[in-house]
């Protein structure tokens, strides 16, 4: 006489794989929106930051006896990343920064620290320019004349 399995060790059987397989699918769920929520929270933040990132143009006119573009920033309560200065839509090249701590360097990705005053010299014949600088949270722009 052939003995087959029961139909109660069978349905058992199957509803054992069926949670087993429904627990393994809601865990990969839960890590997914874990891995997507902390990359929103993180992308959040980093959009914040560069949102309170602010330059203010102090003061911009043209020095005649440097014959440079001169430009006078400060930062606020975050450090501020500036990326380029434009003079008259035309990005200008020949840039330095000077911190009032006598600190000098080009300005290329220059990152200015909190609560800091500088100054931006931009080598240009005389003229009357439009400067504009651009830095992680934005443009700023000012007349020199």
């Amino acid at each position: 006489m052939l003995r087959g399995v029961s139909e109660l060790v069978s349905a058992a059987l199957l509803s054992l794989i069926v949670l087993i397989v429904g627990g393994y699918i809601v865990v990969n769920i839960i890590e997914i929106f874990e891995e997507q929520k902390s990359s929103i929270e993180k992308r959040f933040l980093d959009e914040a930051m560069r949102a309170r990132s602010i330059i203010g143009i102090v003061a911009s006119y043209y020095d005649d006896n440097s014959q440079n573009v001169v430009v006078v920033v400060a930062s606020g309560d975050y450090p501020v990343k500036i990326y380029s200065v434009y003079l008259n839509n035309s990005i200008a090249s020949n840039c330095t920064i000077k911190l009032t701590n006598g600190e000098e360097s080009q300005l290329e990705d220059f990152s200015l620290k909190p609560y800091s005053l500088a100054t931006i010299a931009c080598k240009a014949p005389p003229g009357l320019y439009t400067v504009k600088i651009s830095y992680e949270g934005g443009e700023a722009t000012a007349l020199a004349k």
